[in-house]
């Protein structure tokens, strides 16, 4: 990891202004994540809320927030939020949605341009799987107080 020691700076706006938040998390009904065999997995321990998009078809803007505990008895940070709910971009916005397929994240590699706050994050995600048994799965981050910075996953595709 790196971290970016944090100045206050006097500089003009951006040349290109960050992207507004997609439509809030409130104004859509909870979303589930069928895809998983157990019970208890991934899907239970998150609210998603879709906002955009159908899952799992193609791309999708989703809000996430964990709803359990990362270490018992701890508090969440901010940044352990995003890198949590930021980690499902592939099942956010599966590769393929086809039995007996699968697409693992090989890594994954996130952004971002501020310090994360709340309890939300969105990822306005969408997925390319290759023939060649590769793929790319890739986000705009959002919070609450708009865009946040980018996520990046290389898959590794098989059937």
């Amino acid at each position: 990891g790196l971290r970016v020691r944090r100045v206050d700076l006097d500089l003009p706006p951006p040349h290109t202004p960050p992207r507004e938040p997609p439509a809030p998390p409130e104004s859509v009904p909870a979303s589930t994540f069928d895809f998983f065999p157990a019970d208890v997995a991934f899907h239970r321990a998150v609210d998603a809320r879709i906002v955009a998009g159908t899952w799992p078809r193609g791309p999708v803007t989703g809000w996430l927030r964990p709803v359990v505990p990362l270490v018992a008895g701890e508090a969440w940070l901010p940044m352990a939020r995003v890198m949590t709910v930021t980690d499902a971009l592939n099942g956010v916005a599966p590769a393929v949605s086809a039995p007996g397929v699968t697409f693992p994240n090989a890594e994954l590699a996130v952004h971002l341009r501020r310090p994360p706050r709340g309890e939300w994050t969105a990822l306005q995600a969408r997925s390319t799987p290759e023939r060649t048994g590769s793929g790319l799965a890739q986000a705009t981050l959002f919070d609450l107080d708009g865009e946040l910075g980018v996520a990046l996953e290389t898959l590794v595709v098989r059937g």
